[in-house]
Parts: C-alpha cells; structure tokens; sequence
C-alpha cells in the first residue's frame, strides 16, 4: 500500500510537469514544408508536375531562388498564397521535372531558405504510369457536382471529341416463390462507352430496406460486346415475409476526357441518363398445412446423423457429447438454426441438457451442432432417434428425417476416493492405519453400510507469514512523508504562472495585431497623392483591423462579401465609393475628405 501511494504520488507529479512543459511549447509557430506529385502519379515520358507547400509566418521571407531538390537547383512558381490568420499564410509553388520512365519513384528531397534558415521536405513516392485509352475506362462513381459542366479546354483537342453512352439494367435473382431464410442476389449493371463520370446516381437495391445484408457489395468490370460494364451485386437473407417494394433507380452523367498530362478533365454535353422502372420482391410465408411441430425454418434438401463425441459408458449425470450432423449440397447451411432436441420423444424426463446453446461449425458441406446430454438414471440405455424437419422449396412441401439411436450404458453414481481429489505431489506419505469397525447383526428392511477402512493423516498446514521488514522500511522518505503536501500550493502557484503567461503572450499577440493595421493605416495616411498604392494600404488596414475585431474571419475577404449591416455595411459602403470615384476618373475627389472620413472610420472600429 505505501508503495502503492509513492507511485501514484510520483506519477502526479510528473504528468503535472509535462503538461506544464507541452503547453508553453504549444504556444509557438512551426515552419512546415511538404513536396508531392500532383495525384501521386504522372504519365509516361510526360514532364512530372508537382507542388510545394510552405507553411510560414508572414514577417518570414521565402527565399525563391533557394530552392533545391537532391542539390540541385529547382526552378519553381508561385501559384497561390493562402493566409490563414493574421501572421501565418501558405504558399503554394509549383515545379516541374523531366518525363521518366513507366515505374515507381522517390521524390527527393527538397530545401529552401525561409528567414536564413534551411528547411527539407519528407520524402514521397510517386508512379509514373501509361496513360489509358478512353474507350477502356470505367464510369467514376463519384456523385460529386462537376464544377463547369460546359467547360472546354485545349487538352480536349488532344482526343477524340465523341459523346459516349450509358445505359442501366436491374435485376432481382431469387427462385420462385422465395420463402424466409433463402437468399435473394440484387444486381445493378452500368453499360457505357467512353469515359463518363456520375454525377447523380439513386440506387435502392443496393439498400433494400427489410432485407438482411450478407456480405459486402461485389463490383465485377467485364466486356460485352461494343460496351464496357460494371456489375454491382449485393445479397440478401429473406428474414419474414411480406412484400418490398423498390423505387426507379436511375443514373446520370456526362461523357469526359482527360488529358493525359495535367489530368484536366473536359466534358461533353449532353448529360447521359438512364433509368429502371420500380421493381418489387414477395417473400412467401411457409405453408401452415403439414407444418411439423420440431421445424426450425430450415430450407432446402438435407441429410441427418448423429454421433456420440464420448464413451457410451457413463455414470448419472456425467456429459455425454452428441454431435448432430446436418449435410447439404445445395442449401446455405450458416442460415440452419440447431434442431431443438428438447422435447424431442425420449429425451424428456430421461435427459438433462447443458445450459449453453449449441454452436454450430461448418466444414465442407455439413454443418455441425455439439449437444451436451446429462443421463438421469441408470434405466436409460439409449439416446433415441432424433427428428430433424425441414422445408424443401422445390417440391413445396415438409420433410422430417430421423438419426439411429445410439446404444449407452448408465452406471450408478460412485464416491471418488480421497486420492483421486489429492493432487499427486500433495498426497501425504504416511503409514496407514487400519481400524476395526465393530460388526452390528443385520436387521430386516436395512441395508449394511460399511465405512471406510482406510483413514489417512494429512500432512500439516504450513501457514506463510508476512514479509519481514528490513532497515530501508523504517527510513523515511520525501514521497512516504507529509512534506510532499507542499507538492499541492507549488502546482498551484505553477498554473497561476501559467495562467498570467498565457494572458501575457495572448495581451502581445492582440498589441502586435493592432500594430500591424494601425502602422499599415498610418502609412496610407501619410501618401500625397491619389495613387493606387494610397488606396491598396487604406483597404487592406481597414480589412486587417475587421479581422484583428474578429468581425470576418480573413483578410482577404473582399469588400463585396462583408456583412450589410453594422460597421461592416460602413465599411463596404466606404470603399464601393471610393472604387467608383477611382474608376469614374472623377475631378470631384478630395483626397483629404476621404483622409477625414477613412480617420474616422478606423477610429470607431479601435473603439
């Protein structure tokens, strides 16, 4: 037990100083640099287009003439900045290398100079593959809107500009009539030429509500003639009956092409589409004529043994393990519930069963339940013949089959000898004493008991005594003693600490936000004339200081997409006029009006 509180004492206090120590750490900014290859693949002897991302606060310089890829010089381009608060972007670059043969590949490493410091990229893999024909793709099932459905490009130039087809069949497999337990296929079948992509799909065989999924969608690709098809099955376990009802399924798209190299895609009008009519399934209950009372729903043609696991001879209630057998070529044997063998005629009242229900295993075509049976009398000298009943669909009418009983053997419960409990290596080795019972003369209507002549002397117990204590118990130590109570106003002067820190850092990060919009103000302030310069600053301190009052959650938001209503409807109104007195060319303007009332709008947004 005292070791018991030490440890959890001496983990309190660790945990408390990595938290401590993660979340001033916590508190500051990374560079990250990452390098992939557009799709993580590229075309055959096709220049290999990839991107960089640099992840880096604002006052750090990207040095582009820096980049290097294995040591040598990379040219590259920026596409793209993305800034994501107020002192952090991203940016994004863009770099080419030569066309490489079909294969897989490392991109090396890549380093580039931010602030005077060299930063690497992790290194990534890349294929380079054979661009496909189009008349052997498959249909992209993405329902995904696509972004320019009339888009035409220069790469669709590059391939043949022939609007493809597409075509959906349904169908519903399952033998007539279908009954509970059997299993029905649902199969969708895409026909098409070209590439198309979906775009709007509705599919509700795949989802067919009331039924019992067994296993997963199974997609199958194949040829059929001048088309290419896609095969999507999935099957079912009729659970009760009744009649299910599926809506019209349909598919639409557009046929594509797409350039090999920048993997653009252009789409070709029209839209392709393509329905089923609304299908339905019945699902037949079992005929109540002839129904036996030991039907379980098993469903099929079947064949029933049984056979007994242990030795026919036994003791009252001693297990015996009987083994029930049930074999099928045809039938789904996973869905055969156990044949219920408790009032079958001749286990009642002769028979205990085991409290576990049987589970059943499947090997080859025969399915396999273990049954635990207890004897409960020694006037039983069989397990009788067991009935199993079943449906056979084909020829719309019940079936029972029946096993041979098994011979056994039931002997009276006996006494087990002391030394069958006795474990061998505790059997006590001592002389045995023979005892002479006195002889009582035997009375009519009792039977003698004879006792055990045999009594043997049990070794004696030895009781273990508690660990002894040495010196080192009787030292105190600082976790085993009341000074570590101080442990409790240390961690509570360490989170007051860390409380005011982070106040502090957050009071600087707020002082520094609002130096950035004002400096940037001032200096718009500070221009003589109407240049465009003058008008850039005076926007962009107007929108930094919206963000540093979290009104918008980016700089770079427009003016156009502010809010029309409180300062920011002020604010957009402010700078639509002085955009239409930029682009009117208008003699009216007054540069220090607009001084005036650029001063007074930023001095209501610091208040």
């Amino acid at each position: 037990m005292k070791n018991l509180k030490k440890s959890i004492v001496f983990c309190f206090v660790v945990c408390f100083m990595l938290c401590f120590s993660f979340s001033i750490v916590a508190a500051e900014q990374d560079i990250r640099v990452s390098a992939t290859v557009d799709e993580g693949k590229a075309a055959e002897n096709a220049p290999v287009i990839g991107t960089i991302t640099v992840t880096h606060p604002i006052k750090d310089a990207i040095d582009p003439a820096s980049f290097t890829i294995a040591g040598k010089p990379l040219s590259v381009e920026q596409i793209k900045t993305v800034p994501i608060s107020s002192d952090l972007e991203v940016v994004i670059f863009q770099f080419q290398l030569p066309g490489q043969e079909k294969g897989l590949y490392v991109l090396p490493d890549i380093e580039v100079s931010i602030a005077g410091k060299k930063y690497h990229t992790v290194n990534t893999t890349y294929e380079v593959v054979t661009p496909q024909k189009a008349s052997r793709s498959t249909p992209t099932r993405s329902a995904q809107p696509i972004q320019n459905q009339a888009r035409h490009s220069i790469a669709q130039k590059s391939v043949q500009n022939v609007p493809g087809k597409l075509l959906l069949k349904a169908e519903i497999v399952s033998l007539p009539p279908t009954y509970p337990g059997q299993r029905v296929k649902m199969i969708y079948r895409f026909y098409f030429t070209g590439n198309i992509e979906l775009t709007a799909e509705s599919l509700p065989l795949l989802d067919a509500k009331g039924l019992e999924k067994v296993g997963d969608k199974v997609i199958r690709d194949y040829q059929e003639n001048e088309w290419a098809v896609q095969e999507i099955s999935q099957e079912y376990q009729a659970a009760a009956p009744g009649t299910f009802n599926f809506p019209a399924s349909s598919a639409e798209g557009y046929t594509y092409n797409e350039d090999p190299v920048s993997k653009k895609r252009s789409y070709i009008e029209p839209k392709l589409y393509s329905e089923v009519t609304a299908m339905s399934l019945t699902v037949t209950p079992f005929p109540a004529v002839g129904k036996p009372s030991d039907f379980q729903g098993a469903i099929g043609v079947f064949t029933f043994t049984t056979s007994l696991l242990t030795s026919p001879k036994t003791e009252v209630e001693s297990k015996m393990q009987l083994a029930l057998n049930i074999f099928s070529r045809e039938a789904v044997l996973a869905t055969i519930p156990a044949p219920n063998i408790r009032n079958q005629p001749g286990i009642q009242g002769l028979f205990r069963l085991g409290d576990l229900p049987p589970v059943g295993t499947i090997k080859d075509n025969t399915k396999q339940f273990v049954i635990d049976l207890y004897p409960l009398s020694t006037s039983v000298t069989e397990i009788p013949s067991i009935a199993f009943s079943f449906f056979d669909p084909l020829a719309n009418r019940y079936d029972t089959v029946h096993s041979d009983p098994i011979p056994i053997q039931v002997l009276p419960r006996t006494q087990k000898k002391l030394e069958e409990v006795i474990q061998p290596q505790q059997k006590p080795i001592v002389p045995e004493q023979t005892v002479q019972q006195p002889t009582k003369p035997a009375t009519s209507g009792t039977t003698d008991i004879k006792p055990s002549d045999t009594i043997v002397n049990p070794e004696a117990i030895e009781i273990i005594g508690n660990e002894k204590l040495d010196e080192t118990d009787t030292n105190s130590r600082f976790f085993g003693t009341w000074w570590v109570l101080w442990l409790i106003p240390v961690g509570i002067i360490l989170l007051f600490v860390q409380s005011k820190l982070r106040q502090y850092l957050l009071t600087q990060n707020a002082t520094n936000k609002n130096k950035q919009s004002r400096v940037l103000f001032d200096e718009a302030m500070q221009e003589k004339e109407e240049t465009s310069k003058f008008f850039e600053k005076l926007e962009h301190s107007l929108m930094l200081k919206l963000k540093e009052k979290e009104l918008i959650s980016s700089s770079g938001v427009t003016a156009d997409a502010l809010a029309n209503h409180g300062i920011e409807a002020e604010v957009k109104n402010f700078l639509s006029s002085i955009e239409e007195l930029r682009f009117a060319k208008s003699t009216n303007v007054n540069l220090d009006v607009i001084k005036a009332q650029a001063r007074q709008l930023f001095d209501q947004l610091e208040k």
